[in-house]
Parts: C-alpha cells; structure tokens; sequence
C-alpha cells in the first residue's frame, strides 16, 4: 500500500500523470490563470447555447400557441354565425347588424390568411399592412355593434355577442401593445 506522501508525489510528477492521460501538471494548472479563463469561457459559451436554446423553444411555443388561438377564434367565429339566424338577430334588435359584421369578419380574415399564405414576402407584407386596415375598420364596426346600438344586450347570451366582444378587444388590445412597443423603442 502506498503512503500519502508516495500518492502526492505521484500527482506533482508529469510524466507518471500524462500516462493518466493528463497532459498538465497539477501544481501549475492551480496557478495558470489562462487555463481557467478557457473554462470560464467554455461554460459561458454552453450557457449561451442554452440560453438560446430555450429562448427558440419558447418563441416556436408561443407561434404555435398563436396559430392555435388564431384557429380556435377563427372556429369559434363561424360557430357563432351558425349558432343564430340573421333573422334571429334582427327580431330581437332590429337595429343590429352583427351577424353581417361577424359574417364579414370571417370572410375578410379567411382571404387574407389564404393569400398571405400563398404568395411571396413583399406581397404579403403589402397584404398584411391592408388587412390591418380593414381589420381596424372593422373593430370600429364591431365595437359599434356592441356599444352603440341600444338593444344589444339583447344579444349578449348569444355567442355571436361574445365573439363580437372578444374580436374588438383583441384588435383593440394589439393596437396598445403595438403602441406601447413603439413608445418603450422610443
């Protein structure tokens, strides 16, 4: 059995350590500030792949949770035109037009993901800086609808009201985001 003094010995001789397959000596690794520096940097370099690692995990999550959203709002918008009548509406307040509002909604988004879909990125961004606009100008119809028109409340056990509600305060809701995106880059 070896002594302790013949184990340390054996670790400060090079020779018998690089047989171990260490190439360094470790009482001068303890003092070389360049070899841990390397480290240092190793692990930083692994960090920082891990870091964008999950941050890429997290953005795929969050576009797949938008187009999921996306889809189950675009559904739910064409349940709630089937779910009731025009006429239906129209008995109860006369004075509403949200059915055709929801109606339009529906065929607008449809046309505009289709060719923003299949078309190049120049084409598609011109296509969507045009549906930003109509969709504005139908957030101000559908916010009509809801808020304007007297006998609307009427309509507020339908789903076609709820999904009015919930489209106008979607649009409404990325216009401050967008708005204040662009106040904080200021």
């Amino acid at each position: 059995m070896k002594s302790a003094s013949d184990l340390e010995e054996q670790m400060n001789n090079p020779i018998i350590f690089s047989e171990l397959g260490y190439n360094h000596d470790l009482s001068q690794m303890q003092d070389n500030d360049e070899i841990k520096d390397e480290i240092k940097d190793e692990r930083l370099t692994g960090l920082n792949v891990c870091i964008a690692r999950t941050l890429y995990v997290l953005y795929q999550g969050m576009i797949l949770a938008a187009l999921v959203i996306s889809t189950a709002l675009y559904v739910f918008n064409i349940l709630s035109l089937v779910e009731v009548s025009p006429g239906y509406i129209h008995d109860l307040c006369s004075a509403s037009y949200m059915w055709e509002y929801m109606l339009v909604n529906v065929i607008c988004l449809g046309i505009f993901a289709l060719y923003w879909l299949f078309k190049d990125k120049e084409e598609s961004y011109n296509t969507i800086v045009l549906g930003t606009v109509i969709q504005c100008g139908l957030t101000v119809w559908g916010a009509a609808e809801v808020c304007s028109v007297s006998c609307a409340k009427k309509l507020s056990d339908t789903l076609l009201y709820t999904m009015t509600v919930i489209n106008v305060c979607i649009v409404v809701g990325m216009f401050f985001i967008c708005v204040l995106t662009a106040m904080a880059k200021a």
